[in-house]
């Protein structure tokens, strides 16, 4: 039933005891560093001062049927999610107004196993053992505007990116799944690797990496930085991009070459000298110029001699 708060500097004894009711299962420490929540076996929950060590409060009311597995604090430490073990409600509680009746977080069929909230607090995001992510919004978080679906057993942690573009999700079906949350039904990326069910999944300060773990003794870093990845993929499968492909992965980017050293599919050509012919059309010479300029550039990489005479007139046409 007590809880050890150590210096990292100092790492050879505690530098504070803090002394519960009942065995603890649960801690959070507010984002801030000056409180800490503990959540014990018997349902119930309490609030410390971390910078002192002193006992705050603790909630009125008996919080779960059994002991306390879920704890978060809100970026903006006024809000407290808590969830029992095994339970599929987990309940909001307002710690500015701690006598305030929570919210009850229905929705989910059963056990509530994770909860993250948005870097700017406006959502919650919860997975759960039934295989669900929900998406809520905290001016009404009994309700939730949005499921991602994918995973095809129980989701057992979430992370959030620090820039809060991207959840990461970690299942019993032994896959880490990425989820746009600015393109919600966009498919995730899934990654797979782990031979048991994966329990843990954290981005690294950076957002350029993504760590899992399992419990049978493994551990995997996912590289999300999308040069490295790009790398890699050209030089695996040695060419560029046609349009299909690049609406596919970059729906909302110009194009660019992704292997600068191989071909330009011809899609691809046509479609750029497409536009810099409506742009020929306009005032805009600097637009005009620069789409000829890479035309030409590409020019040397196609196998067409019809395009690249097209490519050439009008090129010298349009000054380049």
């Amino acid at each position: 039933s007590n809880i050890f708060i150590w210096d990292t500097a100092e790492r050879s004894s505690p530098t504070g005891c803090l002394k519960g009711y009942s065995p603890i299962y649960a801690i959070s420490v507010s984002p801030d560093g000056n409180w800490m929540a503990s959540g014990d076996w018997s349902g119930y929950v309490s609030l410390w001062n971390v910078l002192n060590g002193e006992f705050v409060f603790r909630l009125s009311r008996q919080v779960a049927q059994h002991r306390i597995w879920l704890l978060k604090f809100s970026p903006d430490n006024r809000w407290l999610i808590v969830g029992g073990h095994k339970e599929s409600t987990v309940r909001l509680f307002d710690l500015l107004d701690p006598d305030r009746p929570c919210t009850e977080i229905l929705g989910h069929a059963e056990w509530v196993t994770s909860a993250v909230f948005t870097p700017d607090t406006r959502q919650l995001i919860t997975g759960s053992e039934d295989s669900t992510i929900a998406l809520r919004n905290l001016e009404n978080p009994a309700q939730a505007f949005w499921y991602l679906r994918g995973h095809e057993w129980g989701v057992r942690e979430l992370s959030l990116r620090s820039d809060g573009a991207f959840l990461a999700s970690c299942s019993d079906d032994r896959t880490v799944r990425l989820w746009n949350l600015r393109n919600r039904p966009e498919a995730p990326v899934v990654f797979r690797g782990h031979r048991n069910p994966v329990t843990h999944v954290h981005f690294a300060p950076d957002g350029e990496w993504l760590l899992s773990a399992s419990p049978y003794g493994s551990a995997r870093m996912w590289d999300l930085c999308v040069g490295r990845l790009e790398k890699l993929a050209c030089g695996i499968v040695k060419r560029n991009f046609n349009l299909e492909d690049w609406k596919q992965y970059y729906p909302d980017e110009e194009y660019w070459l992704v292997c600068p050293g191989a071909p330009v599919p011809l899609d691809v050509m046509e479609e750029e000298l497409r536009r810099a012919r409506l742009l020929t059309g306009t005032s805009d010479r600097d637009s005009v110029r620069a789409a000829y300029t890479r035309l030409v550039g590409w020019a040397a990489r196609v196998n067409d001699s019809r395009l690249i005479a097209e490519i050439g007139q009008e090129g010298c046409r349009a000054g380049v």
